[in-house]
C-alpha cells in the first residue's frame, strides 16, 4: 500500500512502483534514482557539486524522502548548518555575510544546483557600467565589496600619467555616466573647457602641454613659431602679444 502521492515531478511514475523500488537492495535502488537524474550522476562522476563532493556515501533516501504528498519538500536541508565549501560556489567575502540569506541566490520552484553562479546574473541591477564592460566583473571587483576594485589603469590603453594619477581624479570625470568602453582618449575631449586658446591652436594639446601640469609648457617659441623671444620678449607674457587669444 502506497504510503501517500508521491511530488509533482514524478507523479507520472507513481502507478509503476518498479521504476524507483528495487526490493531487497539498496545499492540497485540508489542507482535507480541516478539513471533518472543523469546531471546527479554526473556530479558523482566527476566529483563536482554537491553530490558529487561528498565524503561518504549516502542512500538517495537519507536526505530526499519520497510520499509525503504533491507539494512536499523532500529535499531535506538545514539552511543554518549546511557547508556552502561542499558545492561548486563557496560563500567568500560579501556573500559570506550573515545578512545574505539562502532566498536572496536560491529562488522558489528552482533547483539548488541550478542556482546562478556568475555575478551578472545576480548583481545586472547593480551594474553602474550598463553592461559596457562585459559579464566579467572579477577582473576588476572582489567578492569582499563591490567598491574595492583591483582594476589597474597602467594595463589599459589609457595609462594615468602625471596629474591623471597625482591629482584627484574620480573614475567619474572621464567616465560619465559610468560608461567606459567608450570613453575618449585626446584631451580636447574633456579639457575642451579649459582651453585658454578657445580652438586657435588645434586640439594636439601635447604639443605644447604635458600630463603634468597645464602651466607647465613646452612649447618652442623659435622652433615652433620661427619667431625667437630675446631680451625682454623672452620674459613677456602670451597674453602681452595674443591679446585676443585669436591672433599667431
Amino acid at each position: 500500500m502506497m504510503p501517500g502521492k508521491v511530488i509533482q515531478g514524478h507523479q507520472k511514475w507513481e502507478d509503476n512502483c518498479q521504476q524507483c523500488h528495487k526490493k531487497f537492495d539498496k545499492e540497485g535502488q540508489n542507482q535507480l534514482c541516478i539513471d533518472c537524474h543523469k546531471d546527479v550522476k554526473q556530479d558523482f562522476l566527476q566529483k563536482r557539486g554537491y553530490h558529487g563532493k561528498m565524503k561518504t556515501k549516502q542512500d538517495c533516501a537519507t536526505c530526499h524522502t519520497e510520499h509525503k504528498g504533491r507539494d512536499a519538500n523532500i529535499v531535506v536541508l538545514d539552511e543554518s548548518k549546511f557547508n556552502h565549501v561542499q558545492t561548486d560556489f563557496a560563500l567568500k567575502g560579501g556573500h559570506a555575510n550573515e545578512k545574505v540569506v539562502c532566498k536572496d541566490c536560491h529562488k522558489p520552484k528552482v533547483k539548488f544546483r541550478d542556482a546562478p553562479n556568475s555575478c551578472v546574473s545576480c548583481h545586472k541591477k547593480d551594474d553602474k557600467h550598463k553592461n559596457s564592460l562585459g559579464d566579467k566583473c572579477a577582473d576588476c571587483h572582489v567578492e569582499k565589496s563591490w567598491k574595492e576594485i583591483t582594476f589597474d589603469h597602467s594595463k589599459s590603453d589609457f595609462p594615468l600619467k602625471g596629474a591623471h594619477a597625482e591629482t584627484k581624479v574620480l573614475c567619474k570625470d572621464c567616465h560619465q555616466d559610468n560608461l567606459f568602453k567608450q570613453t575618449p582618449k585626446d584631451c580636447y575631449a574633456c579639457h575642451k573647457k579649459d582651453d585658454d586658446h578657445k580652438g586657435v591652436f588645434g586640439q594636439k594639446c601635447v604639443d605644447c602641454h604635458t600630463e603634468k601640469s597645464w602651466k607647465e609648457s613646452t612649447f618652442d617659441h623659435k622652433k615652433d613659431a620661427h619667431y625667437a623671444l630675446l631680451g625682454k620678449h623672452d620674459s613677456a607674457k602670451c597674453q602681452s602679444c595674443h591679446r585676443s587669444l585669436g591672433q599667431k
